[in-house]
């Protein structure tokens, strides 16, 4: 899991691999929603004043950030604490900031409902800047007043960079449809459903039979 992290402010996150305008609309309105739902306490606000106007300069950072009041389709995914850690410089009158977000998320398998945990590392990687030259440039992070809220930065990044479909195993079975048993463990004790391609033969040898 992991994906480079660009945006212009809290309602246009992407991926640099999201092509899709249907994809990017529907990712954003999803990061908005939680954010309508969720209250970030701000841990980090980060001053940049002191390195705006000084190239070479650099500040670094690194803490944890408690994102378990976050709930994705009623579970609560991210128990534990997120560190994050990273560096911004200043390269030639440019902001960059470079970085990790790692965690453990709780997730469920989509076939079989299995509870697992999982390592999650959401990678940081954008350009930061007072106000903006071009208005359709949204892979920029404006800063407000000279201070960067890397809360807001990293949630968004953690959430962006999870996987869209949880398995426990590429060659996971499931749960048989009739009866909920996991295939996992064994075959449940359902018949199997005939092959419907031969249904029309079947109904044929009845009737002859008749």
């Amino acid at each position: 899991m992991g994906g480079n992290f660009f945006s212009k402010s809290a309602g246009k996150r992407k991926k640099t691999f999201d092509n899709g305008k249907e994809f990017q609309y529907n990712t954003r309105c999803t990061i908005a929603s939680i954010c309508s739902k969720v209250s970030l306490r701000c841990v980090m606000r980060l001053d940049l004043r002191n390195i705006i106007n000084t190239p070479g300069a650099s500040v670094p950072f690194d803490y944890e950030l408690d994102l378990s009041a976050v709930e994705l389709n009623g579970d609560y995914p991210i128990p534990g604490p997120v560190r994050v850690a990273g560096t911004v410089r200043n390269a030639a009158g440019a902001l960059t900031l470079t970085g990790t977000a790692t965690t453990t998320l709780r997730l469920r398998c989509d076939r079989c409902l299995k509870q697992l945990l999982r390592e999650h590392t959401a990678v940081l990687d954008c350009l930061l800047a007072e106000r903006l030259e071009d208005e359709e440039n949204d892979e920029i992070v404006l800063l407000e007043n000279g201070a960067l809220d890397l809360d807001e930065l990293a949630y968004s990044a953690v959430i962006l960079a999870m996987d869209t479909k949880i398995l426990c195993s590429e060659d996971c079975k499931g749960l048989c449809s009739h009866c909920g048993a996991n295939l996992n463990i064994g075959p449940c004790c359902c018949k199997p459903e005939p092959d419907p391609r031969f249904a029309a033969l079947a109904q044929l040898l009845d009737d002859k039979t008749e």
